[in-house]
């Protein structure tokens, strides 16, 4: 199968699709957009070519525009692609599968691409669907299941979530953030990979038939109620704040979930508060950053539904706050995006420029509690010890212990310190006037 086959079958047959191009020479990758798979086919194979450094990827989906333009308040001219906004069919279920040794022993992967492919394959009869295609990308797999018709990405998105929750649940090891990701970006069969300074190329290892959508979705859905498969998704990746102390911070990868109460944040932030009292009475842009904040919010899901029961009324015609809630993969919204979409209703705001999203005034103190954890003792034995609840104005959460400090303007700060859970059990006055302090770490 050539990379023209490969492509008309898995991709709609309208809109627009991407090549990906990541080079050596630049910081972020580039988009090339073409309105057929003619083109797009004959691009992949000129950079796989003439420039063998290079990665070319193809989109998964296709787009309605070529590049979305929006003016930034500072003036400047920002390009997106592949957001949200901008998406328009899918025609295929996709799954990549890690394998080698490095990924096998870390549990991301599988040792070999035949143990993959064996996974996939009984994966795909358990369920009831059909047999995937498989691609060769060099050093994993990827699976498509290319479908009869075209699906919308809010289509989509529900059934890819329910993919992605019963592969964990049947145990298969597969990339989460590709399975309901409707931007993913794949290694097209034609081209190379170099990824470990040996080229492979990128070959399909069989070939299938469209499959029937509507059999599918409900041999999957009959699967999840059967077997109870629980819904999933991915945590947001969430950056660590920027500080004096940054240089001693700077190995803290990971940050807090300090809980966030979005009544809270709305009381203290006219444009959040907008939606919240008119139920959605608010333009699409507006009301969709809200549906991002709510996501990173306690009950966000809850309240999503109830912020959004007054739309359909006020005459908006986008209405499906579900698709908006979990198809939001960035982090919280900006003020600067408000701002955009909304400029008077961040007039007046006593914290303008001195935050960078609403999010953080809706933040609460977690109430610490006891906890009981399982750990081995020296000869190997197994037993459970009580760990008491982290002191008052302290945080352990996502691998992180930090201080919590409310600032001058009135907002609690997370100040992360280390990645060990530890508490001071004892405090000994010596001699000399100093104090021996114990600690206890997990």
């Amino acid at each position: 199968m050539g990379t023209l086959d490969f492509l008309n079958l898995i991709l709609p047959e309208d809109g627009i699709r991407y090549a990906v191009v990541f080079r050596e020479q630049y910081q972020y990758p580039q988009h090339r957009a073409f309105t057929d798979n003619e083109s797009l086919a004959s691009f992949v194979q000129e950079v796989t070519a003439t420039e063998p450094k290079s990665a070319v990827y193809h989109a998964c989906a296709t787009y309605n525009k070529a590049v979305i333009e929006f003016e930034r308040p500072d003036g400047k001219i920002k390009k997106q692609y592949r957001t949200a906004e901008n998406w328009r069919a899918a025609k295929a279920f996709w799954v990549d599968l890690d394998c080698g040794q490095e990924k096998f022993d870390k549990g991301d992967g599988y040792l070999t691409k035949q143990d993959a492919a064996k996974a996939v394959m009984g994966f795909a009869a358990k369920i009831g669907w059909p047999k995937p295609m498989l691609v060769d990308s060099g050093y994993g797999l990827h699976a498509y299941w290319p479908l009869d018709r075209d699906v919308t990405p809010n289509n989509w998105v529900k059934v890819a979530t329910l993919l992605k929750s019963t592969l964990a649940h049947c145990g298969v090891i597969a990339d989460p953030t590709r399975t309901a990701d409707f931007a993913s970006i794949l290694r097209p069969v034609g081209a190379t990979n170099n990824k470990y300074g040996t080229t492979r190329e990128v070959v399909a290892k069989n070939t299938v038939e469209p499959a029937n959508l509507a059999a599918m979705v409900a041999s999957l859905k009959a699967f999840v109620v059967e077997h109870d498969v629980k819904l999933i998704r991915e945590p947001k990746p969430k950056p660590i704040n920027s500080d004096l102390n940054s240089d001693l911070t700077a190995h803290l990868h990971q940050y807090p979930d300090i809980p966030v109460d979005a009544d809270l944040m709305a009381t203290k932030c006219q444009q959040v508060a907008a939606v919240r009292d008119t139920k959605g009475d608010a333009s699409y842009e507006h009301w969709r950053g809200v549906i991002g904040l709510l996501t990173h919010c306690e009950g966000g899901r809850t309240l999503a539904q109830e912020w959004s029961e007054e739309r359909l009324n006020t005459g908006h015609s986008q209405v499906d706050w579900d698709i908006r809630y979990d198809s939001w993969t960035a982090g919280p919204t900006t003020c600067e995006f408000f701002q955009t979409c909304n400029p008077s209703g961040c007039s007046g705001c006593p914290m303008q420029g001195k935050i960078k999203t609403p999010l953080v005034l809706g933040r609460v103190a977690p109430e610490n509690k006891e906890a009981v954890e399982e750990i081995i003792d020296e000869k190997g034995n197994t037993a459970e010890v009580e760990i008491p609840p982290v002191a008052d104005g302290y945080v352990w959460s996502n691998g992180v212990l930090c201080r919590l400090l409310i600032n001058k303007d009135g907002v609690q700060d997370a100040h992360p310190f280390c990645h060990q859970l530890f508490y001071p059990t004892s405090r000994i006055r010596t001699e000399e006037g100093t104090y021996r302090i114990g600690v206890r770490i997990h």
